[in-house]
């Protein structure tokens, strides 16, 4: 998986609805339009509490350096 994301299949113009998914992981999707829309991905999702860290993170960042 690089970037958090598994390419399975590509394609040039994609017609009908996505199929259902069933069985993934609970921090998993199926991103159909993945790279401008030409793959089908498993893609990680990143879970709330990570993101409100990178967030914290990012404040906390931008306060160091508003004050300097």
């Amino acid at each position: 998986m690089a970037n958090g994301a598994y390419v399975f299949a590509n394609y040039g113009t994609l017609t009908g609805e996505p199929a259902p998914t069933v069985g993934l992981l609970p921090n998993m999707s199926v991103d159909y339009y993945y790279n401008a829309g030409s793959s089908i991905a498993l893609v990680v999702v990143p879970e709330p509490s990570t993101l409100a860290l990178l967030a914290g993170l990012f404040a906390l960042l931008a306060g160091y350096r508003t004050r300097r």
